[in-house]
């Protein structure tokens, strides 16, 4: 469990300063996005980890599927906000477009 959280928080450091070095400010967002998924990766082991194998069905294992989708979907914007703020960080694609007003 520590072990988890660890390489999440090192990871996290590092992409704050990918983001200090760029924008030259601490938001803090890419931390709380890796420490978020820790805990939910920790979470989710103590909930679904000791499911027998054949007691998983397709309906069980899509609605694991759309759980974990939904979990992500919820705090992506924390990862992605602050390149969005800044214009050059994000490749100019068609539908980024509509995210960073260009």
């Amino acid at each position: 469990m520590m072990g988890v959280l660890g390489a999440l928080c090192f990871s996290s450091l590092l992409h704050e300063y990918l983001i200090i070095g760029i924008s030259n400010i601490w938001t803090g967002e890419h931390f709380f996005f890796f420490m978020i998924h820790g805990v939910i990766f920790i979470l989710w082991e103590i909930v679904f980890g000791y499911e027998k194998k054949n007691e998983i069905t397709k309906i069980k294992r899509f609605l694991k599927w759309i759980l974990l989708l939904t979990i992500n979907l919820m705090v992506l914007p924390a990862f992605v906000e602050p390149m969005i703020r800044k214009n050059n960080i994000l490749p100019k694609s068609y539908l980024a477009k509509y995210y960073t007003n260009n």
